[in-house]
Formats: structure tokens, C-alpha cells, sequence
């Protein structure tokens, strides 16, 4: 007997993986006179084992994240504290200021990337409290609408104004939305549509998260559902269950820590995320959040 593995692509376009095993049929007297081969579906298997692998790769990331950062931030404190003493020497309108200048900008620029690595490695626990979740919404629009404007971007909403409250933590969850829409908006360089929707909903397909978290799993009743589409590149089939994975990113610059940090900080709310996306059509991000009443 032997076992193989492979993967099909099914009637609606989804591709499962399948275990085959393949077994010699003989007689009574020993004499091979077929084979049975029997199939089984390991896609929910596939599918653990990979979950395994990725958050032990989390874990040892974090660890790693956290100690290259501590040792590159003290020597960067001892640069910019000697460069503006330095600029301090100098009078007034000297050539060489700008050259401490200069320093003082790209240390600080390093300390900028420095506090995401922390935010990835050591994420605060939320402080969560009755927020209504349109109001957070619109604080971000106002921040990303010249954004928007300047890359000729359709914006169109459509956001409940009576939805229940969230229990949530504001600054993360402004923090969860900012990251999406930039990337909805860096996948519609030339232009194109995004439309944020929230609605009050009580079905529930579980994302990323929900999958191995029981919680959101036993999710009975209702719970606050917000979709942002765009109508950018979209992401390949094979790359959409990686995208939060640390150092994931289809940029040229930036780290790929964003949406990890979506993930942890939608995980540390019970939340959940599901991604769909077809090349060239655009990308569809659905976040779960479930309602709650603060203790007290």
C-alpha cells in the first residue's frame, strides 16, 4: 500500500487537497488481482497543519522582531542625541548643519520603523470600551480623503448609523481600518473604487481567525459587519491565505508588518477577517466584530 497526495480543482473554482491511498486486492491465494483505491478530503488538515506552521513562525518572529529592535535602539538614541549637539556647534546658516539635519531625519525615520516592529512583537492589550464603530470609521476617512482625492479614487459608504456599539479598543481599531484602506487605495495607484459598508449581521462565515479560535466559532446572535472593497490588482488565489503572514507584501518598500498587526489586534478583540480577491476585478476584506456589554 501507498499514499499520495494532491490537489483538484473543483466545479466552482476552489481547490481542495486530496489523500489517496492505494491498497492490492488478491485472492485466496495470494494473487493480486486489483487495486482498491480509496480517496479522502485533507483540506481542513492541509489547512491545520499550515495554521501550526504559521504561528510558530509568529511566535519566533515576535522573539526575534523584539530583540533586534532593542538592540538597534539604543545606539540610535546615542546617534541623534550626538548629532544635534553637533548641530549645536555650528552657527547659524553653517553648510554642515544640514548635514546633521539629514541624520537626525533618518534616525528618526529608523525609530518610526522600530516602534512597528514593537507593535508586532509586543502588542499592548486592548483597552476596550462602548465605541460606535461609524464614528471610527469616519475618523479615518478624514485622514486618507487627500489620499483618496489625489489618486482620482471613487469613495462611496455605506455605514448604518444605528448599528449597536462595539465593545473595542478606538486607537486599535482606527489603527486596523487605516491599514486596509491604505492598502485598498496602494492597489488603485490608477485610479478606481472604495466602498466601505457596516452593517448589524447574524451570518457568520468564519475567516482566518474563527477558523481555530472557538469563541468566534460559538459566535450565536448577532455582530457588526464591515466590508472594505476595492476595485484594485487584486492578489493571486495562491498568495490570499499568506497575506497576513509577517513581511507579507506585493510593495516595493515597507516591512509587510501591517496586516499582520490587523490580525493580532482583530484576534485580541475575538474578532475575525476573511479576504476575497480576483485578479484585476479588486480585493473584498470582511471584518467581524462581535457585540458586547462592558462589565461594570
Amino acid at each position: 500500500a501507498y499514499s499520495r497526495e494532491t490537489e483538484l480543482t473543483i466545479k466552482n473554482g476552489r481547490k481542495i487537497s486530496i489523500g489517496f491511498t492505494t491498497t492490492n486486492r488478491v485472492d485466496n491465494l495470494r494473487k493480486k488481482v486489483g487495486s482498491i483505491v480509496s480517496f479522502r478530503d485533507i483540506t481542513e488538515l492541509k489547512r491545520m497543519q499550515y495554521e501550526v506552521i504559521r504561528m510558530d513562525r509568529l511566535a519566533s518572529l515576535g522573539v526575534l522582531a523584539s530583540g533586534i529592535a532593542h538592540e538597534i535602539k539604543n545606539p540610535l538614541a546615542g546617534i541623534k542625541a550626538m548629532a544635534q549637539a553637533c548641530e549645536e556647534e555650528f552657527e547659524q546658516g553653517d553648510s554642515r548643519q544640514e548635514y546633521l539635519i539629514r541624520i537626525v531625519r533618518q534616525v528618526n525615520r529608523l525609530d518610526d520603523l522600530l516602534k512597528t516592529f514593537f507593535a508586532y512583537a509586543r502588542p499592548r492589550p486592548p483597552n476596550r470600551n462602548l465605541h460606535k464603530l461609524p464614528v471610527i470609521l469616519h475618523e479615518v476617512i478624514n485622514l486618507v480623503m487627500k489620499k483618496i482625492s489625489s489618486q482620482n479614487i471613487q469613495y462611496s459608504e455605506n455605514v448604518e448609523s444605528d448599528i449597536p456599539e462595539v465593545l473595542v479598543d478606538s486607537q486599535q481599531m482606527q489603527q486596523v481600518f487605516l491599514n486596509l484602506i491604505l492598502n485598498a487605495l496602494d492597489a488603485m495607484s490608477e485610479g478606481g473604487k472604495l466602498t466601505i459598508s457596516s452593517r448589524k449581521s447574524s451570518e457568520y462565515f468564519p475567516g482566518i481567525i474563527g477558523r481555530n479560535n472557538q469563541k468566534i466559532k460559538d459566535l450565536n446572535g448577532s455582530f457588526i459587519e464591515v466590508v472594505i472593497s476595492d476595485t484594485g490588482m487584486g492578489i493571486p488565489a495562491e498568495k490570499v491565505k499568506t497575506v497576513f503572514d509577517p513581511f507579507f507584501t506585493t510593495k516595493s518598500t515597507g516591512l509587510g508588518l501591517g496586516l499582520s498587526i490587523v490580525y493580532r489586534i482583530l484576534e485580541e478583540h475575538e474578532g475575525d477577517i476573511r479576504v476575497e480577491s480576483e485578479i484585476d476585478r479588486g480585493t473584498d476584506i470582511f471584518i467581524i466584530l462581535p457585540m458586547g456589554i462592558k462589565n461594570g
